[in-house]
Order: C-alpha cells, then sequence, then structure tokens
C-alpha cells in the first residue's frame, strides 16, 4: 500500500491554519507472488507454472509471457484454482476470492524455441479489473530437453480449476516419451488418480494431428491422446485432484496433468451478495450506515458489517463493524471518524466460501468548530468584565 497526503487550509475565528491529512492508499492493484518453477533450475518436460494473486476487488487475469530481449511473448493466462492455496486463504481471509487466490498453467517446455533446449525468462503480470497491474515475478529456467528420459503431456480435460459434473464426464490427455524409449499402446502403464487414489487406466493410442505435427518423432507421435471417463455424482461436490502417471517400456515414471478441478452436481455454494446502503447521521466523529445481505450464496454467513477507510475499496480486517449473521438488512455505527475528512465505506458479508463486498459509497465527515472548555469560557468572562470596568472608569475620568 502506498501513502497519499491531502493539504488544506483552514480559518476559523481569523487564524489561518495548514491541515495535512496521510491516507493508506488500499486500492492500488492486485499483489501475490510467482512460486514456481524456481529461479535458475533446470527443467525438462511439462512444467507447472503456479503462484498466486488477490486483489481488494477482483483480479481479472495472470498473464504468463516469455521475454524475448525486452519484448514480452504472451505464452498464456494462468487459470485461478478453487482451494489450491489454503495458505493465502487462511493469511488474507477478508480479500474477494482468496479461496481461489491460487493459480497455475501446464507449460510443455518442448514447445519453446528450440525445442525447449535453452535459457528462458519467464515473467509474470497480474491485472485487476480496473486495469491496475502488477509484475508478479520474473524467472529464468534452464530447458534441457535433449537429455530428458521420463515420460511427459498434460491435460486437455479438466483444465485448471475447471468445475464438472455428470455422469460420464471425459478426462482427456496425452503423453509421449522420450526416444527410445515407448508407451504401450494399451494404456496399462498410464494409472489414472483421482483424490490420490488408482481408479483406473485411459484409453490410449489416439492419434492427434496437433501433437503428430508439433512434437514428431516421438515412438507415440501418432498415437500421443487419451481419455478417462468417469462418473463424478460418485464424489461429493467440491474440490478434488486428478492425475495420471505415466511408465515407459524402459522404466521411466512421471506424474502427467496434475489438476485441482471442482465437481459441482448439486446447487453450487457461492460467496453472499450484499449491498451498501448510504451513510447518514453524521456527527463530529461518528455516522450511520449498513447494508443488505441478499443471498447468502448457498452457504450460512457467519459476519456481516461495514468496513472504511480514506482510500478505495476497504477491507473487513480494518475499520470495521460486526453485525450480527444471516440475511437481511443490518444497520451500522460507524465510530473514531476524523472531521474534515471523506471516508470510504462498503458493506461485506463472510460465509464458509469467503469474503464478498457491496459497492463503496463515499461521505464527508463535517468539520469540526473549536469549543471553549469550561475555564476557558470563565477566563473569557472575567477578561470581558475586566475589560467592561476599565472602560466605565476611563470614561469616568475623561
Amino acid at each position: 500500500m502506498s501513502s497519499a497526503k491531502r493539504v488544506g487550509w483552514f480559518t476559523i475565528a481569523g487564524i489561518t491554519l495548514l491541515m495535512v491529512l496521510s491516507q493508506q492508499a488500499l486500492g492500488a492493484g492486485p499483489f501475490g507472488s510467482f512460486d514456481t518453477p524456481i529461479n535458475g533450475s533446470t527443467v525438462r518436460g511439462t512444467v507447472m507454472v503456479t503462484g498466486w494473486a488477490l486483489d481488494d476487488v477482483e483480479v481479472a487475469s495472470v498473464r504468463i509471457y516469455r521475454m524475448d530481449g525486452t519484448n514480452r511473448v504472451y505464452i498464456a493466462d494462468g487459470a485461478f484454482v478453487e482451494g489450491a492455496r489454503p495458505d493465502v486463504a487462511a493469511t488474507f481471509p477478508y480479500y474477494p476470492h482468496s479461496r481461489k487466490a491460487g493459480w497455475g498453467y501446464s507449460l510443455v517446455s518442448n514447445l519453446l524455441p528450440d525445442g525447449g533446449n535453452s535459457s528462458y525468462t519467464l515473467q509474470v503480470i497480474a491485472t485487476d479489473n480496473e486495469g491496475n497491474q502488477t509484475t508478479l515475478g520474473t524467472k529464468t529456467i534452464h530447458c534441457d530437453n535433449n537429455n530428458a528420459v521420463k515420460p511427459f503431456g498434460t491435460f486437455d480435460t479438466p483444465a485448471h480449476g475447471a468445475t464438472v459434473s455428470g455422469s460420464a464426464y471425459m478426462n482427456r490427455g496425452w503423453v509421449l516419451t522420450p526416444q527410445p524409449n515407448t508407451i504401450p499402446t494399451n494404456g496399462s502403464t498410464i494409472h489414472v488418480y483421482i483424490d490420490g487414489a488408482l481408479v483406473g487406466h485411459p484409453n490410449y493410442n489416439i492419434y492427434r494431428a496437433d501433437l503428430s505435427s508439433l512434437l514428431p518423432g516421438f515412438n507415440n507421435s501418432n498415437g500421443a491422446g487419451g481419455y478417462y471417463t468417469f462418473d463424478t455424482t460418485l464424489y461429493p461436490d467440491g474440490v478434488h485432484t486428478i492425475q495420471w502417471v505415466a511408465m515407459d517400456n524402459g522404466g521411466n515414471s512421471d506424474g502427467i496433468g496434475a489438476r485441482y478441478f471442482t465437481i459441482q452436481n448439486g446447487p453450487a455454494v457461492t460467496v453472499p451478495v450484499v449491498t451498501t446502503t448510504a451513510t447518514t447521521a453524521l456527527t463530529a466523529t461518528t455516522a450511520s450506515g449498513g447494508g443488505t445481505v441478499s443471498s447468502d450464496g448457498g452457504d450460512p454467513v457467519t459476519e456481516r458489517g461495514v468496513c472504511w477507510s480514506t482510500s478505495p475499496h476497504p477491507l473487513a480486517s480494518y475499520s470495521h463493524t460486526t453485525d450480527g449473521t444471516g440475511t437481511g438488512s443490518f444497520a451500522s455505527a460507524l465510530t473514531g471518524l476524523a472531521p474534515g475528512t471523506s471516508y470510504y465505506v462498503r458493506a461485506y458479508a463472510v460465509n464458509g466460501r469467503g469474503a464478498s463486498y457491496g459497492s463503496d459509497v463515499v461521505f464527508a465527515m463535517p468539520s469540526s468548530i473549536p469549543t471553549l472548555s469550561e475555564w476557558g469560557i470563565i477566563t473569557m468572562a472575567i477578561l470581558l468584565l475586566v475589560s467592561s470596568l476599565w472602560m466605565m472608569r476611563r470614561k469616568r475620568l475623561i
């Protein structure tokens, strides 16, 4: 967060004073981390590019680039993955979409220039829905596919963080292995795991023109595709994992795909829907506000109230009220406000899926007028009395 200052002049009782107000700028853009691959590491095959990002409203995109000198070459968008980063959700519980802060992308390094046999610099940039951008990090990796021996590949479905349903969902992917080895065409050495449990083998040896063209020269280039069909209704709604582990005829094995995905066959559960009401009844240091929770998102609202700051998009981890639970309208009392200061306030609500917010409402506190203390009034009265007596005596002398 960056700080900003507002400077103003005001006059009271003929005395001109300078007032400087400092404030913290909350709405400065997204923040987060670019975690993998490790900077300077040597990699082969499919590389997981991962990290996390949050914003005080919403992260619109996380884009992955390859640097070509000073130019950025777009590779792909990272996909946000529900439940992949519980550590981030626990650290920033009041940020919107904190349970979906983790993002990821499977980078097939073999498709990089020179067949993935050079050093490459990756850069990741997060953009929020107001257009603010933040570079989450820049990493250089050394790809060495000429010396790779393990199988490699990725999934087409489910995508990272995808929501799936139905009794016959098709998990699609592909697998290749370096020469001179081969993946058995019956798929018997490709194992499918859901939530860490072995569930079967995919149908393999399916021709895909894209892979045959992009990755020729492997023993399985003309039959790299495969799929596994499973019944999602056998699993509870929520976040799950899926992965293939492939072994070639030389005994080399590696994980393929590795996805978090969400099964949703029943009603979807979301964060609450909340709106902010106007702020009224302003005094020197207090105000009245509130909001309305129109939907609990399918999960009980455990906390609600308003939060405020001198910068846009305040969070419930800053100055806030707590005004009950559940849906419906609620009233809030804002206290400790500074006279003559403009504030942003928005209502918030929390359920098991996280925190959500209404729109910002801006209001300005009235300027305070200095008041005399009791002793100040007595002193002024004495001075006026003395002045009056002196004037009367002066008139008599004249």
